[in-house]
């Protein structure tokens, strides 16, 4: 079993929803980005009305197959009745974001704090 430090996305819970961020020095490029992804896809497997905050705070940049894998998420998590909410996206990925009109599918915050309010309001 993987220590804490040896995790690439740690997750926790806070009420109805699922914080999951990824852990700085799991990754040290793109491919440790798409790890990360795939693993949070996998554990998004079997959930319902599963509502996930996604902190991006460490990612600086992704490639289109890191926001494919984003938007499979993402997909995953409305399909069971849920939704996920990027929280804490730096300015150089949220411009990406933007480029590729993604912020019109998904909901980005600031913060956290915003994200799971967003998600308790839906709930």
């Amino acid at each position: 079993m993987p220590s804490p430090k040896d995790e690439i996305i740690h997750l926790r819970n806070v009420g109805v929803v699922v914080i999951a961020s990824l852990q700085r020095g799991a990754f040290r490029d793109e491919n440790g980005v798409i790890a990360a992804l795939d693993r949070l896809g996998q554990a998004m497997e079997d959930r319902h009305n599963l509502r996930m905050v996604l902190d991006l705070s460490i990612v600086e940049c992704m490639s289109s197959a890191g926001l494919g894998r984003l938007v499979a998420c993402l997909k995953k998590a409305r399909k069971s009745g849920g939704d996920l909410v990027l929280a804490k996206v730096r300015p150089e990925l949220f411009e990406l974001l933007e480029l590729m009109r993604l912020t019109q599918i998904f909901t980005v915050c600031d913060t956290v704090e915003n994200a799971i309010e967003v998600l308790k309001t839906e709930a």
